[in-house]
């Protein structure tokens, strides 16, 4: 089994959380891809359709779709269903406002950080991970 590993990212939201990785091959938008009542990946054409992204560290490229996202996202976040992280290989400013959204008018904090693709690569689904405010992350490969 691997030992947890220390890596640095750069945050583009700050704060602590941690959670299970849920590790995304394919871009997600929040607006009509993740069902607002169960934060359920609810698009069918997703890889990942039927994966519950509430508390956990989301891991994708990066978001898709339109502004309305952020606007989805800071819902999700503000009921409680949101992800406890995202980490993504390519900055996205919807999602970015949507998690600044959330620290803004609901006191609900989600960390986004944008990593290397090494980094990107070394999470797999199920990992343990805890993410910092300035940028650092820790991956548990045994789920902690």
């Amino acid at each position: 089994m691997s030992q947890p590993s220390s890596r640095q990212g750069r945050s583009l939201v700050a704060g602590e959380a941690s959670g299970s990785a849920l590790v995304l091959g394919a871009r997600l938008s929040f607006a009509g891809g993740v069902a607002l009542e169960s934060g359920v990946i609810a698009d069918h054409r997703h890889p990942r359709a039927g994966a519950c992204v509430t508390g956990c560290v989301l891991v994708m490229p990066s978001g898709r779709g339109s502004s309305t996202s952020s606007n989805i996202l800071g819902e999700l976040l503000r009921l409680g269903l949101g992800p406890a992280a995202i980490i993504m290989l390519e900055a996205d400013q919807i999602v970015m406002m949507g998690s600044i959204l959330a620290r803004t008018l609901y006191g609900t904090v989600c960390p986004v950080l944008l990593v290397a693709p090494t980094d990107f690569d070394a999470i797999s689904d199920g990992a343990m991970v805890t993410v910092h405010a300035n940028g650092d992350f820790e991956i548990d490969p045994g789920g902690g």
